[in-house]
């Protein structure tokens, strides 16, 4: 579906600049002086909508390298271990190509669920992930606000192959009446719809909850779910491991039956 469609559509709102620029920034600890946005503010350029970033067929969409900012966001979970750490922020309530992931490196975030924060740094992809690298930019915090709802979706449409995995990136979700088809293995195990109309596994990473820690889910074959809550997510490399996940921030995020 087209830019023009999905506007028509509703699913995203337009590029239009955010409202004004940042001019209070908490800089991260890994920023190198000679870097602070606030000397060289002007290197970003004016905020653009988080939409416009994550969705290609915008005509404004930026390159993977461009020097980025978005503003307005609501974080709703924090990766706080490991060497890639970094939150996840997401549109209040628009969530469709709304999310984000923003990486911090090994600094520790410095933001809270809840946060409405704006973020500043270079676009990029990891194995097939977006996103805003602020290592050498900055994050600033404007507010609270409620952490968005998980939005309810199919678990087909989710995983790998599915036709909301792009859409649904850095995206809050939430799968219900699933079951266990792969136990846990390392970071991840396996899940299926329940009822099993529509074959296919949704892998559930516990690589955001605890980076390569022993999982916090420990899930066996068979062993079934209510529901499971967690973020779009993708890991790997392209063309080898890379594939759609979903990403609970913790254990309050997976409710077994």
């Amino acid at each position: 579906m087209g830019w023009m469609a999905l506007a028509a559509a509703g699913l995203i709102g337009g590029c239009a600049e955010a409202d004004g620029p940042v001019t209070a920034v908490n800089e991260l600890a890994s920023a190198r002086p000679a870097e602070r946005p606030d000397a060289g503010a002007e290197r970003f350029g004016p905020a653009i909508d988080v939409h416009c970033l994550r969705h290609a067929d915008w005509p404004t969409h930026p390159s993977y390298g461009a020097r980025v900012e978005v503003r307005d966001l609501v974080v709703t979970g924090v990766k706080e271990r490991g060497a890639e750490r970094g939150f996840f922020a997401q549109h209040r309530t628009r969530p469709s190509w709304g999310g984000v992931f923003v990486f911090v490196g090994e600094a520790a975030p410095a933001v809270a669920p809840g946060d409405v924060i704006a973020a500043r740094g270079v676009f990029a992809s990891f194995g097939g992930f977006d996103r805003i690298d602020v290592r050498a930019g900055a994050v600033e915090r404007l507010g609270r606000a409620t952490v968005p709802a998980p939005i309810e979706v199919a678990l087909a449409d989710v995983a790998e192959g599915g036709a909301r995995v792009e859409e649904l990136q850095a995206v809050y979700v939430e799968v219900r009446d699933v079951v266990a088809t792969r136990a846990t293995a390392g970071v991840d195990f396996a899940v299926g719809a329940d009822d099993d109309v529509a074959p296919r596994e949704l892998v559930v990473t516990s690589f955001v909850a605890a980076d390569l820690d022993p999982s916090p889910f420990v899930a066996e074959r068979g062993q079934r779910y209510a529901a499971i809550r967690g973020v779009g997510y993708r890991a790997g490399e392209p063309g080898t491991y890379a594939i759609a996940k979903l990403a609970p921030f913790g254990a309050h995020d997976v409710f077994a039956r």
